[in-house]
């Protein structure tokens, strides 16, 4: 008899033991997955858009800046006063400015959508693209600018996506 209460002492522990086990596995599990993708809201000078925690969010003087955690890619969104109407020629010139700003740059494309200028740049030598978005409202010009290294440009483009799709002023 003595034996079977051992036993049977024995299993209850080890089935006490798992089950413990499985409540800090579950809780660990939820800690873990509040911390990962968040969607975070901009609201500043007339300016709103959302962005994921992909990017970390700075307020410089005269532009807002969005780096990502690994420091590899930037978004730079800057409101610009421009009383003049916004076409094709005056767009590709204003992009093609702000690629010269940083070297030689190749358009692979441009495009006009919902009322934005999309521009696509790329610079073999150094293996960056950088995509330009303008946007007119009223007596303002918005830039926003994505930078990136070619082979990162893809893995980012979801989150820079989030920021252009949610973009109002």
């Amino acid at each position: 008899m003595k034996k079977l209460n051992i036993n049977l002492s024995l299993k209850l522990i080890v089935t006490f033991v798992i089950i413990i086990c499985l409540i800090l596995v579950i809780f660990l599990i939820k800690v873990n997955s509040n911390k990962g993708f968040k969607i975070n809201t901009y609201n500043e000078n007339g300016i709103k858009f959302n962005y994921d925690n992909t990017f970390r969010l700075t307020n410089k003087k005269d532009y807002i800046e969005l780096v990502t955690t690994d420091n590899t890619s930037v978004v730079a969104i800057k409101k610009i006063d421009y009383s003049f109407d916004l076409d094709l020629d005056n767009a590709e010139s204003i992009a093609y400015q702000i690629t010269l700003e940083d070297g030689s740059y190749n358009k692979v494309y441009n495009e006009f959508k919902e009322n934005k200028y999309y521009f696509l740049y790329e610079n073999y030598e150094k293996g960056k693209q950088i995509e330009i978005i303008e946007y007119q409202k009223d007596d303002y010009l918005y830039l926003i600018v994505f930078e990136a290294n070619s082979n990162e440009f893809d893995l980012y483009q979801e989150s820079f996506d989030i920021i252009i799709n949610s973009f109002k002023v």
